[in-house]
């Protein structure tokens, strides 16, 4: 029997050793449908070893790793605004309206260009294969928009052989943990109600032998500060407690993990996996 569960690629963020002659970029990619609430269905079995490799990202589902090792997610309508008439649909989250069964793969579209191309097959929604973007360019960064789809930013310069991007010198501890960074792809929860956050950039700083990195609405630290290139800073606010771990591959860019634990008013925002991201100065 088929599990329901719903594969969410929150985003990808690719880097290798730069080299020349690197693969072409691979364009946007689209999917094709919308799903169609609780008829909705992978395609396949989710499979987990523990419940948290099932979390799929809807506050109002209970994800759980059941007898088999595959994933269930029950939808719980009480958790959604049910004055408002809306319902809990598993791979929606809570939404408005009467389920309805699909009849094109269009009917599947749920508007998420990186989880992959959703197909009716006899009256039900089935979830596809999430977009991978790797190009195989080794000077470009990869990442997965979920409007555009895949995006592949060129970051080094014609004859570039190093993975270094434009005026990227090597990084120096002593005076590169300073300055702003977009984070790519940005870390945000919208707990509703006006509550939640929106996290586009990080600002490092060191003072007083400890690094800080500003990310409003959170203050994130390390204390001692780094001596070398890999960083591991967290913090608390009343929103999330936030970690986050990288190491710079030059003075201009980051890659490392997002890590956020979602408590009080943004608690419907549940605990998701962690995520891979990357930081760039403007």
């Amino acid at each position: 029997m088929l599990g329901r569960g719903v594969l969410v690629l929150l985003g990808a963020v690719t880097f290798v050793a730069c080299t020349t002659g690197g693969g072409d970029d691979a364009g946007l990619r689209r999917d094709a449908g919308r799903d169609a609430g609780p008829s909705q269905r992978d395609a396949g079995p989710e499979r987990c070893e523990t419940a948290a490799e099932c979390d799929d990202g809807f506050a109002c589902t209970i994800d759980e790793c059941i007898v088999g090792n595959v994933c269930r997610h029950e939808p719980l309508d009480a958790r959604c605004d049910t004055s408002a008439g809306e319902r809990c649909a598993v791979g929606r989250g809570c939404v408005s309206g009467a389920p309805t069964d699909c009849e094109t793969h269009a009917d599947c579209d749920d508007g998420d260009a990186c989880n992959g191309e959703e197909q009716c097959i006899v009256g039900d929604c089935f979830m596809g294969t999430p977009l991978s973007c790797a190009d195989g360019n080794a000077c470009t960064l990869d990442t997965c928009d979920p409007t555009e789809g895949c995006k592949h930013e060129l970051i080094c310069d014609a004859g570039t052989t190093a993975d270094a991007g434009p005026g990227c010198d090597p990084f120096d501890p002593a005076g590169d943990y300073s300055g702003t960074f977009q984070l790519l792809p940005g870390r945000a929860c919208d707990a509703g109600g006006g509550s939640g956050y929106t996290v586009s950039s990080v600002s490092f700083s060191i003072s007083g032998g400890v690094l800080t990195v500003s990310a409003p609405p959170f203050t994130l630290t390390q204390s001692p500060a780094p001596t070398g290139p890999t960083f591991d800073v967290s913090g608390s606010s009343s929103c999330a407690t936030v970690r986050l771990t990288g190491t710079f591959e030059c003075e201009s860019r980051f890659r490392g993990t997002w890590t956020a634990s979602h408590s009080g008013v943004c608690s419907t925002c549940g605990s998701p996996p962690p995520a891979t991201v990357a930081g760039q100065r403007p």
